[in-house]
């Protein structure tokens, strides 16, 4: 170990702080604060690591050469630094490393190291200590360590990017600590051209997944960004990416594809979309066929990325002729559409019933308490109130956590339902406005009319029709364009579903069961 002298000279960076020299006693404290990790093993791993980067840069004068530093420290030091990142997970670990500098120190070491390793424990260390919302409101007012962050950025060491995405992803996810950060990415010219590159070069997932995140949140917060980053390059780069983690139903794919959504929104997006139609419709229906291979489509955890798949495959559908002559030639997207609304309709159906029976449920039970307590004379009053508020308030609290749930359920249900009606309006009036055109060329029906009448459940079939019927209006009627056009071809299966449907009579598979009316 380096005698006290060294750390006094003004060549050597990082030094430790004022405040890690001036309590040398804490070396023979115990614990910090009601744990079991040893502030001594904390503070001397501190000073190893920096006696270590002191060293690199002392052979980095004398010698004409790539310091060993480069390579990596030694693996027991490595091993000890690892054990710091794990214990930085700890609130009260994370609060005594802030109080003694232990962020100055993180900053000075990475940027001076040339130790791959080294930097990603170190900015990992700072994502730990970020998750505490004080810490990160601090560590946001170091403008050193922002830029440096983002200096980090145009590293190719797959693990410090992904260190280094999840501690801006902390950060920006923090109320109060979230500003500067903004501020900075905004004002910066290469945040963006970094994180494309990552988009399209990257084949480690969690990087992949991270990145994608950074870039949600960031156009959660500003919308200058989900514009001026929607270029066909960016997206091009998403869809490199999407092909690494591939089209099956995960979490990074929902990040990915409400990216994509958020794009829809703006002209920009849109336009930039569109150019890339061809290559964009791929994943989407690829994923959509996925979800749909099931017998009964599952929705749970799915409802948000449905809804983003089917909202961007939408625009593409209304927006360029490819995507739509590939959608109107065969059953495909029909099938899309039935299969997801066989599971939807009714559960949404059932939430809002259960949403309505536990509201009216409540009042009464409520009333019903306020009732007893006023017949209750004072004394026992006093003792069952106790009990009764204490009952009420766990009571209070299991409702109202499972009618949140619902609540978010619902919403995010509903939603889907919504992209599902638009989206089958525009399909079938797309039959309807090519065939009034004075074009040669008219969509022909009757292909789907077939798949509808021949190869579509009864109850398929009814939740598809309630939901349709939903979107009439003096424009275009999809119910009634659909029974025309099964008169026509003779689909008298699909012909008498829609007179059940209309007329309110909602029969099952078998055509032994009627179902009571049912409503939105």
């Amino acid at each position: 170990m380096s005698s006290g002298s060294d750390y006094d000279s003004p060549i050597r960076n990082p030094s430790p702080p004022p405040e890690l020299r001036q309590n040398l006693e804490l070396l023979s404290a115990d614990s910090i604060g009601n744990t079991a990790f040893s502030k001594h093993w904390l503070f001397s791993t501190l000073m190893k690591l920096i006696e270590e980067v002191e060293k690199e840069n002392d052979d980095s004068e004398k010698e004409d050469m790539e310091p060993v530093f480069a390579v990596d420290v030694d693996d027991e030091l490595q091993n000890e630094l690892c054990r710091l990142w794990d214990m930085s997970m700890n609130s009260d670990v994370a609060v005594f490393l802030q109080e003694y500098k232990a962020v100055d120190i993180m900053v000075g070491v990475i940027g001076k190291s040339k130790a791959p390793r080294v930097t990603e424990i170190c900015i990992g260390i700072l994502g730990n200590m970020a998750c505490n919302e004080s810490i990160c409101k601090s560590i946001s007012e170091n403008e050193k360590l922002i830029r440096l962050t983002l200096l980090l950025l145009e590293s190719t060491d797959a693990p410090t990017l992904v260190e280094t995405t999840r501690l801006l992803y902390t950060s920006l996810s923090c109320r109060d600590a979230k500003l500067p950060w903004i501020t900075a990415i905004d004002s910066s010219n290469s945040v963006q051209g970094h994180l494309q590159f990552i988009f399209q070069s990257s084949t480690n997932c969690d990087l992949l997944k991270n990145t994608a995140e950074l870039v949600d949140i960031l156009f959660d917060l500003r919308d200058n960004f989900s514009v001026t980053w929607a270029t066909t390059d960016f997206i091009q780069a998403l869809l490199e990416a999407i092909q690494q983690i591939g089209c099956s139903h995960s979490d990074a794919l929902e990040i990915f594809l409400h990216i994509f959504q958020v794009f829809s929104t703006t002209e920009k997006g849109v336009e930039s979309l569109v150019t890339c139609a061809p290559e964009l419709k791929n994943p989407l229906l690829k994923y959509l066929n996925i979800i749909c291979e099931d017998e009964i489509v599952g929705l749970e955890g799915r409802e948000a990325c449905l809804a983003s798949a089917l909202s961007v495959l939408h625009v593409l559908f209304n927006s360029t002729n490819i995507v739509s002559e590939q959608l109107t030639k065969d059953e495909q997207i029909m099938r899309i559409f039935l299969k997801i609304l066989e599971p939807l309709y009714p559960i949404l159906q059932d939430l809002n019933e259960s949403f309505d029976r536990r509201t009216e449920t409540s009042s009464n039970s409520d009333k019903n308490v306020s009732e007893n307590d006023k017949n209750s004379t004072e004394t026992d009053k006093n003792v069952s109130a106790n009990g009764i508020n204490s009952s009420l308030d766990t009571s209070v609290r299991t409702r109202t956590a499972i009618e949140r749930y619902e609540l978010i359920e619902k919403e995010e249900l509903t939603l889907l339902l919504t992209f599902v009606r638009s989206f089958v309006s525009d399909f079938l009036f797309k039959f309807v406005g090519e065939s009034d055109s004075a074009s040669d060329t008219k969509l022909d029906i009757g292909p789907l009319l077939r798949y509808l009448d021949s190869s579509s459940s009864r109850r398929r079939l009814n939740y598809f029709l309630l939901t349709i019927k939903a979107t009439a209006s003096d424009k275009f009627d999809p119910v009634k364009f659909l029974k025309a056009s099964a008169i026509e071809h003779k689909a008298e299966r699909l012909e008498r579903i829609i007179d059940d449907v209309v007329s309110g009579r909602y029969l099952e598979r078998a055509d032994s069961h009627i179902c009571p009316e049912s409503h939105d």
